[in-house]
């Protein structure tokens, strides 16, 4: 967390030098006051006052000076906080930047009691943020933004907070599963009912996923504020269903802010259930036995995630719970593909990316990876923006092959827009840019083996996509059929090698010749 801090009091990306960021300052800000608990500072999680001092210091200097508003200095790494244009007063279009301003207004009100020279300045910081919001929340179109500008106007005790709720209220939507605010209509699972019992099909991938989730979770917490029981329970129900099997939402921000309003909402209705007591069952009809397997979940293990392994993918998976509490099944689902007409196709390509690969040295102990990327003129057109947000790129590598880190993190100072780039588990290679546009970002990297090993997949997975909504992107596969072509000798490439007939019959070969030689040597004498 302190590798990406400057001394200055504001936060960083990637820690790179001149490259602060007022959204990424004022988030920390927020998950820092979060963290401050007596408790927790028992067990060696501290927060030195002095630093929350020095980084609010920092935001409120990047406040306007005119208006009360926030705008970034640095590139805008989540989309959803790209600001819509509104006419000023001299008939100049300007951006509101209410999503930012809010979001800032948010952190500064968290940490109202915070000690210091900030102590001083930040009253005044906060109501001319305030009546910022005040004077522009009427122009709202866009769900996020209403639904953070609504929270922020609930935390500072706003005078038009039950306006703001009212027209929050108005702008919701509602499918099975409960309530969720966004621009865009969120699929969902689709129900099918073969005989009594009902089937259900994978969750849909949705573009705009971690904007509705981060929308609703702005709107919880605004209902646990205001104590509002109606439609509480249907909101809850909704951010569950949009969990993945890691127990995350779509990206960390959404993440980060959905599980803040669901803790807070577990606190609020905690009184229902005095304690968990639990027992789901798991059968399988592809189990030759029809084995039952039994899920506890009492007060020690409710917040651990227990699971069941499934031998024969095939048939039906029959649940059945009893006991007292509430409690998440979910079932997580893997496959390989050969050709690329096989992938799950998103709703759209977001991004282009091609890639091309060179193999060559002794048994291709190299290759050359030649990569290109750029926003897609598709995604321009579905999200209405010139370029993306915070964009990663994933691509799988042989086994045995890497690159040294070393030689990734010079592309970073050499390649446009690139904040980081790091060997992953996989293996796999992640390239972390701040943003792509439609020119094009070209670059090469050379892979070197260091462990031989053969028979090796012929298919490897590349993938693109918005770190902050992560099915705004575009999938594919490159095949090396060389290397999936090469045994274990060929790899080797050494007398070392054991049972490899090609350099075991040479030396043979050598010795023969050589004892052949001497003999004749010696008779001739």
């Amino acid at each position: 967390f302190l590798a990406v801090y400057n001394k200055n009091g504001y936060f960083t990306q990637y820690g790179l030098p001149d490259t602060e960021s007022v959204w990424t300052t004022s988030w920390a800000l927020m998950v820092l006051k979060d963290a401050v608990d007596p408790v927790w500072e028992r067990y060696g999680l501290f927060i030195d006052p002095d630093f929350l001092n020095r980084t609010a210091v920092w935001l409120i200097a990047q406040q306007n000076p005119i208006n009360g508003s926030w705008g970034e200095i640095g590139p805008i790494h989540d989309r959803k906080f790209n600001s819509n244009y509104t006419l000023d007063w001299n008939g100049e279009y300007i951006q509101l930047n209410l999503s930012l301003t809010a979001q800032c207004l948010i952190a500064l009100k968290m940490n109202s009691d915070i000690r210091g020279y900030a102590a001083k300045i930040i009253s005044n910081s906060i109501n001319r943020a305030r009546m910022y919001l005040e004077q522009h929340f009427p122009k709202i179109t866009d769900a996020f933004e209403r639904s953070i500008v609504t929270y922020a106007l609930h935390l500072t005790n706003s005078p038009i907070k039950d306006m703001a709720f009212q027209k929050l209220n108005q702008t919701k939507h509602k499918n099975d599963y409960g309530i969720y605010w966004s621009n865009w209509e969120i699929p969902r699972m689709k129900i099918y009912w073969p005989s009594k019992n009902p089937r259900q099909n994978w969750k849909p991938e949705s573009p705009h996923e971690g904007h509705a989730v981060a929308s609703t979770a702005y709107a919880l917490l605004t209902h646990i504020m205001r104590a509002e029981q109606y439609n509480k329970y249907e909101i809850m129900t909704w951010l569950q269903t949009q969990r993945n099997y890691a127990g995350g939402m779509a990206s960390t921000y959404d993440t980060l802010t959905a599980h803040k309003a669901l803790v807070l909402y577990a606190i609020s209705t905690g009184d229902t259930i005095q304690y968990y007591n639990m027992n789901i069952n798991f059968t399988s009809s592809s189990s030759a036995d029809l084995d039952t397997n039994y899920v506890t979940i009492n007060d020690s293990t409710v917040s651990t995630l227990q699971t069941y392994d499934i031998s024969n993918v095939w048939g039906n998976v029959l649940v059945d719970g009893q006991g007292t509490g509430l409690a998440l099944v979910q079932l997580e689902v893997k496959y390989n593909v050969e050709y690329p007409w096989l992938i799950r196709k998103l709703p759209y390509n977001a991004y282009n990316m091609s890639l091309q690969t060179r193999l060559y040295g002794r048994n291709f102990s190299h290759i050359d990876y030649d990569v290109c990327l750029s926003w897609s003129p598709e995604g321009a057109d579905a999200l209405h923006s010139s370029k993306s947000g915070h964009t990663q790129f994933t691509i799988y590598i042989p086994t045995g092959y890497r690159i040294e880190e070393r030689y990734l993190k010079t592309l970073i100072g050499d390649l446009r827009n690139l904040g980081d780039a790091e060997n992953a588990p996989g293996p796999s290679l992640n390239f972390l840019f701040e943003f792509l546009d439609q020119d094009p970002i070209c670059f090469t990297f050379t892979l070197i083996r260091y462990i031989p090993v053969a028979n090796m997949s012929r298919y490897y997975e590349l993938t693109i996509f918005e770190y902050h909504e992560p099915m705004n992107g575009n999938r594919s596969m490159y095949y090396l059929r060389d290397l999936f072509s090469l045994d274990i000798c060929e790899v080797c490439g050494s007398y070392q090698c054991p049972y490899c007939p090609y350099y075991a019959f040479a030396m043979r070969s050598n010795q023969i010749n050589m004892i052949l030689i001497f003999l004749l040597t010696f008779i001739s004498i």
